[in-house]
């Protein structure tokens, strides 16, 4: 699998690997999609949640037609950062790149979560 690295500000994205930035009804919200194969994408997404703390965080959902569907308790889902900070549009943007900076790492463990599933 392609590297997945933060240079001078810009991921490297591959084709599987999409990023987007937006202002949504929590704010600003960043997040990375990554196609794992078997109908399965990775999800990491930053957003202020409803205590205040930017959060980023990780989690596997299966495509079902034109839907994701994500089985809470079953499908993999991680935490990576909290921080209680002011949520700008800049600072959605940092903590987020600084979440991935290991995306390979991470699409590691997410695939190793289904493989000691069936095992």
């Amino acid at each position: 699998m392609a590297a997945h690295s933060i240079n001078n500000g810009a991921i490297k994205m591959n084709a599987t690997t999409k990023s987007r930035v937006y202002k949504g009804r929590c704010g600003w919200t960043m997040e990375t999609s990554v196609e794992l194969g078997n109908n399965r994408q990775l999800n990491v997404l930053t957003m202020k949640r409803h205590n205040g703390d930017l959060v980023t965080s990780a989690s596997v959902g299966i495509h079902d037609g034109d839907f994701i569907s994500h089985r809470v308790h079953q499908d993999f889902s991680k935490r990576l950062m909290s921080e209680k900070v002011r949520v700008t549009e800049n600072r959605v943007i940092l903590q987020h790149k600084s979440a991935i900076e290991n995306l390979d790492d991470l699409i590691a463990e997410a695939n190793e979560f289904y493989c000691t599933e069936t095992a």
